[in-house]
């Protein structure tokens, strides 16, 4: 441990430091002397652009003394380059804290000239991190009117325009951007989800194609041309993409409840329920689980699974037709048939423009008749 009287003067001398070229050589305190080696080392380091390497040294001239200003701003510089955005703003604002008129703290903060392009980027980055896009939006509209042709900018803002919803204005950017460069994956995909979100499926099909070609690992583009392609019915291709993403991560529940439905399509029943298994637990909140589970069951004929299920997703939508259609026909399969009418009826007062897939409402009573005398009711596929 450092004496306390030690321990202050080589605080005092590290913080008077203002530039590792202009040292003062009065250091008295080897643990300054330490700190300042570790330090001079970081800041070679990154002029040889060996930033973890660098990182390390600053690390360890921080930890002796935490007030040495100036291996904090080395340490923030490399942290912009080794991409770590967030951390670098933690330590530009700790250095303008105890250094307010550090130029290049004011700079990557972008506060020394609003028209500092690095510095706007660097914060437009920070801010996606942080998932502030419309303050990153701002600073890369405000890039743009200094290079108003910039392709990564055009790029950069497309894919926030998207994010906030505006898939119109994206597609606009992004078609700047990919005029200049072709060949971006990233563009490429950004455009496609785009063109999803405006009902352009075609067009999503085909940048989300072309971004794979160029990226063929892209676990975003591939799960959104598998949703394209279910979409469009092409459900083998969907199934496809999805199990390359199965392959290398577990998706997010939309997506599986994608690849649940194309197996359902495929007939692969007891796949697409064994699936859907895997999405339960006691405390689900998922009203669209249920009602899946609830038509695999009826579809391999477990009618009383299916009746449950079908009863907890109407406790979330009690005026869902399609859940209320689907217990209509499990009442009927288990012989209840006063109440897969009043299902029948109900569905009928909430969508008089509903088609049912198993007859139509007037002849309800006559289908229940036929039921009552077969005991493999072909109605009910």
């Amino acid at each position: 441990m450092l004496g306390k009287e030690v321990k202050d003067t080589a605080h005092k001398e590290l913080v008077a430091i203002k530039s590792l070229e202009d040292i003062p050589k009065t250091i008295i305190t080897i643990e300054a002397e330490t700190a300042i080696l570790h330090a001079l080392r970081g800041a070679n380091l990154r002029k040889n652009q060996q930033y973890e390497e660098a990182l390390i040294e600053l690390n360890k001239a921080l930890a002796i003394e935490n007030g040495f200003v100036i291996a904090r701003q080395i340490r923030g510089e490399v942290y912009r380059k080794l991409g770590r955005y967030r951390d670098s703003l933690k330590d530009f604002t700790r250095v303008l804290a105890e250094w307010p008129d550090n130029v290049a703290a004011r700079a990557y903060r972008g506060e020394r000239n609003p028209s500092h392009v690095s510095a706007l980027k660097d914060r437009s980055h920070i801010y996606i991190e942080q998932e502030k896009y419309s303050d990153a939006l701002t600073d890369l509209n405000a890039i743009l009117r200094i290079k108003p042709d910039d392709p990564y900018t055009l790029r950069d803002r497309g894919l926030l325009k998207r994010k906030l919803g505006y898939a119109d204005d994206a597609v606009v950017d992004l078609d700047k951007s990919l005029a200049q460069r072709p060949n971006s994956a990233t563009a490429l995909e950004n455009r496609g989800m785009a063109h999803f979100t405006l009902g352009r499926l075609q067009n999503s099909l085909k940048d989300l194609t072309t971004a794979l070609e160029i990226r063929q690992n892209s676990l975003e583009a591939l799960q959104a041309r598998a949703t394209v392609n279910y979409v469009l019915g092409n459900y083998s291709a969907s199934l496809i993409d999805l199990e390359r993403v199965l392959g290398r991560r577990n998706p997010p529940a939309p997506f599986r409840k994608i690849r649940i439905k194309i197996l359902f399509k495929l007939h692969r029943y007891d796949e697409a329920l064994n699936d859907l298994e895997k999405l339960f637990h006691p405390d689900l909140q998922d009203p669209e689980a249920y009602y899946l589970r609830a038509y695999m069951c009826f579809l391999v004929r477990r009618f009383s699974e299916a009746l449950s299920d079908l009863n907890k997703a109407l406790a979330f939508d009690c005026e869902n037709v399609e859940a209320l259609e689907l217990r209509a026909k499990t009442y009927l399969m288990l012989y209840r048939t006063t109440d897969a009418f009043a299902d029948f009826e109900t569905v009928s007062i909430l969508d008089p423009t509903h088609v049912f897939r198993l007859c139509s409402v007037e002849t309800i009573n006559t289908v229940i008749k036929e039921f009552c005398a077969r005991s493999d009711c072909e109605y009910m596929y």
